[in-house]
């Protein structure tokens, strides 16, 4: 089951898996399609819309099981990261436990990330500088961390 969201950020492709939600995928603009009410993806499109309005800060969603160990890892550290916070790649690996060198697969796993802006990884940024990658694409990490950065979150 699918639904297709307009946020501010860019056009954002809801998929679930019975009652869970499977992916946030952002994609070239696209019609809308609402989200069937009463789903986990009617949940998912308010959340999101909460997030970009600044009342709320932390998703609270059903996610499909999916990813090796080590990305779900990587996923489940990016989700304590705070709002408006920024970590490098190598301050994950080292909070996993990891190498310094681990840096680069911290950045694949954010690559493989399926639940954009839910799992924050847009919040995962290079220790020289810069927004490094993302899956979305430069424009909306760049408005997610704006936003992030001017908004306080009305809930957390």
């Amino acid at each position: 089951m699918d639904a297709v969201v307009v946020l501010p950020f860019g056009t954002a492709t809801l998929h679930a898996e019975g009652e869970r939600l499977a992916a946030v995928r952002l994609r070239a603009a696209c019609p809308p399609r609402p989200p069937p009410p009463g789903t986990v993806l009617a949940e998912a499109a308010d959340q999101l819309r909460a997030y970009t309005a600044g009342r709320l800060a932390r998703f609270d969603l059903p996610l499909t099981p999916v990813g090796t160990p080590f990305q779900r890892a990587v996923w489940d550290a990016l989700r304590a990261l705070p709002w408006g916070a920024r970590a490098s790649y190598a301050t994950l690996a080292a909070g996993l436990g990891r190498p310094p060198g681990a840096a680069r697969a911290i950045g694949g796993a954010c690559a493989a990330n399926p639940w954009l802006v839910v799992v924050p990884c847009h919040r995962v940024v290079p220790a020289a500088g810069g927004l490094g990658g993302y899956a979305g694409g430069a424009d909306a990490k760049a408005w997610l961390l704006d936003h992030e950065a001017r908004t306080p979150p009305a809930a957390r």
